[in-house]
């Protein structure tokens, strides 16, 4: 993107699609502002904006992605203009196809978009390639929030922030409340930190807190501080509401009114979440499908080269012991003969 670029942005934002819902609810980041800093910074700037002029059809547009070191993963955050006129369609899907080929060269994994949930932009993502791995609902807090902190306390229940000897406790806690197609779409089946929920790569300040009873760790809360608001994320070892009650009161006693507090429950997790925030002063405000689109990576030749070696190598060597009647050579030991091993 160059400077002339700007102007095209100032003027499509109104019309930009949010593709993450932590990015826009929770810190308000606008598609000009996020362009500007990536100007200036220039190639440090963790944004990328990709500017599309004059498709077949006419229009302009441009996507907006972040990326997440040192994971190789991007976060789409806009896409512009909206699917409200004819030919727009076709302009996303070129828009999308060059974040793809841009991703793959920087050797990128996964690129994640959050669209809502069975809307004509799902429909879209996944014809290009993205594949819906859950879903969530947002949730809202209207006014105080309604907590009940006795009741945790008469069953036992702590909450403390969050401290470094708790990350077995935690991932064990992550695994066990996450289908492996989640962990996989997100990394965490295959070496990666723990997922999207543990990344701290937020728009601003991030807190954890945990619920214990004893040694055992019940609930874990990420609070996520931005510039318009907080994100909150729960996960809970089954359906414990007195442990969803306590997460709460205790990860929003650090919130300062009157910035706006946001809650993503996901489809999986137990439905006592859900049920707890409504108790407590949330609302519903969307529902989402989290979508991620996988990319394979162009083998480097010195690995081509190592694997055509080792093939040889492995074809080249043979049993030496048997003849090509498959019987075993007379020249070798007795035990070797009947197939059985030295006794030792």
């Amino acid at each position: 993107m160059v400077l002339r670029d700007l102007l095209m942005v100032y003027r499509l934002q109104r019309e930009a699609v949010p593709l993450c819902a932590e990015a826009w609810l929770a810190a308000r980041a606008a598609p000009l502002q996020l362009a500007v800093h990536q100007l200036l910074v220039a190639d440090g700037a963790p944004v990328e904006t990709r500017v599309l002029r004059k498709h077949a059809g006419g229009r302009s547009g441009f996507v907006q992605l972040r990326l997440r070191p040192p994971r190789r993963e991007v976060d789409l955050l806009f896409i512009a203009p909206a699917l409200r006129e004819d030919g727009v369609d076709a302009l996303w899907e070129e828009l999308l196809a060059g974040v793809a080929a841009w991703a793959a060269q920087r050797q990128v994994l996964r690129v994640y978009a959050a669209v809502p949930l069975d809307g004509p932009e799902e429909v879209l993502f996944r014809r290009v390639g993205y594949q819906r791995y859950a879903a969530e609902r947002i949730y809202q807090l209207r006014g105080e929030l309604k907590s009940n902190g006795g009741q945790a306390r008469d069953e036992g229940l702590s909450v403390r922030p969050e401290r470094q000897r708790d990350a077995w406790g935690l991932r064990q806690l992550h695994a066990a409340g996450t289908p492996l197609r989640v962990q996989q779409a997100e990394g965490f089946a295959n070496g990666g930190a723990a997922g999207r929920f543990w990344q701290r790569q937020v728009w601003g300040r991030a807190q954890g807190f945990v619920c214990e009873q004893g040694d055992l760790l019940h609930g874990h809360a990420v609070l996520c501080q931005g510039a318009a608001g907080y994100w909150l994320r729960l996960m809970v070892r089954g359906e414990q509401p007195a442990v969803v009650r306590a997460l709460l009161a205790g990860a929003l006693a650090e919130v300062s009114a009157p910035k706006q507090v946001y809650c993503a429950v996901r489809h999986y997790e137990p439905a006592s979440i859900s049920a707890a925030l409504l108790e407590c002063g949330f609302e519903v405000a969307g529902e989402n499908a989290l979508l991620v689109r996988h990319l394979a990576l162009q083998v480097r030749p010195a690995l081509e080269e190592l694997t055509s070696r080792l093939q040889g190598l492995a074809g080249a060597s043979y049993n030496r012991t048997l003849r090509d009647d498959g019987e075993v050579s007379p020249c070798q030991p007795a035990w070797h003969r009947h197939g059985c091993g030295p006794i030792l």
